[in-house]
């Protein structure tokens, strides 16, 4: 199992996720599948990132709310951050950034 670590961003972005009303379950399983190395489902969409984020993953912990991590050494994942959108602009302008449709 690898060991979460867990940034000072990610800890600020856990708090206003939690503010925003989202719910820390979801957030916390995904994590917990990623430190068990097991395969996220489909929904997730779990995928690489490109161009300077190359070495880290993105993926949807539900829609409008995504989880950028990287596993280094196959031992512990770090480098959380979470994104949350809260308006459909926002998220389209991300969607047209990184090519989602």
């Amino acid at each position: 199992m690898l060991k979460a670590a867990l940034s000072n961003q990610f800890k600020k972005d856990l708090k206003q996720a939690k503010k925003h009303g989202f719910k820390l379950e979801k957030l916390n399983k995904v994590v917990n599948m990623l430190a068990r190395q097991e395969p996220l489902p489909a929904k997730h969409r779990d995928h690489n990132l490109t161009g300077k984020y190359r070495n880290f993953r993105e993926c949807h912990v539900e829609p409008g709310w995504l989880l950028i991590y990287r596993i280094e050494n196959s031992e512990l994942v770090n480098h959380f951050r979470v994104y949350i959108f809260f308006d459909i602009e926002s998220l389209f302008r991300y969607n047209m950034v990184h090519g989602h449709s």
